[in-house]
């Protein structure tokens, strides 16, 4: 699986075995820095707010599919099961036998057990930091429930990334300049990776 850090907000997920078989662009999409580009390459847009329309998105020449409401898509060979929490989603996506998680924010200050139950095994916690909706605290409570193998965050401040690392012991994450590809067999068995995505 590989993944690329398209900006701030947004990260892409697409299948390494089959070259560019589908694109997926997950992220936050709600202020004008955020918004998409017309030219944008992706199939599959998934938008951590619930039932609000990217910003730009109409204006996609190739007309990407939109995951923006609870509910189970299959693009390309992506499977993904989405559902409410708060005013957003927590979104499973399952490509490369592989499953990422992405959530943007938490109501609570951590999932509930039928959530986790829901969620299942995890090998990649794509997880955005900042504000209340999740704070440094909140992500690392996520970490302890779900027990993913690598957790990539973004969409944070020096700072809170900082209280991040720091909450988890983690003194040097591994860091990648803009991209790298994942195969599940380089996944350790035992801990958690904190992949940094610059």
């Amino acid at each position: 699986m590989y993944f690329s850090k398209e900006d701030k907000t947004q990260i892409e997920i697409r299948d390494s075995r089959t070259r560019f078989s589908v694109r997926a662009l997950v992220g936050v999409f709600l202020s004008k820095e955020d918004k998409l580009k017309p030219s944008a390459p992706y199939d599959v847009i998934i938008s951590s707010q619930r039932d609000k329309e990217p910003e730009g998105y109409k204006k996609v020449k190739k007309e990407p599919f939109l995951v923006n409401s609870p509910g189970e898509y299959e693009i390309g060979g992506l499977l993904i099961h989405s559902f409410s929490e708060n005013n957003g989603l927590i979104h499973v996506l399952q490509l490369d036998q592989q499953k990422v998680v992405y959530i943007n924010e938490l109501e609570n200050d951590e999932l509930k057990s039928k959530q986790v139950e829901r969620i299942g095994e995890v090998d990649v916690l794509i997880v955005a930091l900042g504000g209340d909706n999740m704070t440094p605290q909140k992500a690392n409570n996520l970490i302890s429930s779900l027990e993913p193998k690598m957790v990539i965050p973004f969409n944070y401040k020096k700072k809170e990334l900082k209280s991040f690392l720091k909450s988890l012991g983690v003194e040097e994450p591994q860091k990648e300049e803009s991209n790298f590809t994942l195969k599940k067999k380089n996944l350790k068995k035992e801990g958690v990776t904190v992949k940094i995505i610059e």
